[in-house]
């Protein structure tokens, strides 16, 4: 909960217009991958009874975040 906090209160600083839309879609993606994240690494530990691929996975999207919170770009949708 506190990295989701920190991460609004930046989307707010960066955002030159209204902050609900941004803070809107960052609320979109983090409950889509709430859902995804669990349902794609259930399934993939049945095909081997193994969490390794779900779990690089999983570090793969976090050095993803991490790269693209280091790039941001604009922030304006």
């Amino acid at each position: 909960m506190g990295i989701t906090a920190l991460g609004f209160m930046e989307a707010r600083r960066l955002t030159k217009s209204d902050p609900r839309i941004i803070l809107g879609y960052m609320t979109l993606a983090f409950g889509t991958g709430q859902m995804i994240g669990p349902t794609l690494a259930g399934l993939a530990y049945g095909i081997d009874n193994s969490f390794y691929y779900p779990s690089l996975l999983a570090a793969l999207c976090l050095i993803l975040a991490a790269w693209l919170s280091t790039n941001p770009g604009t922030v304006d949708p």
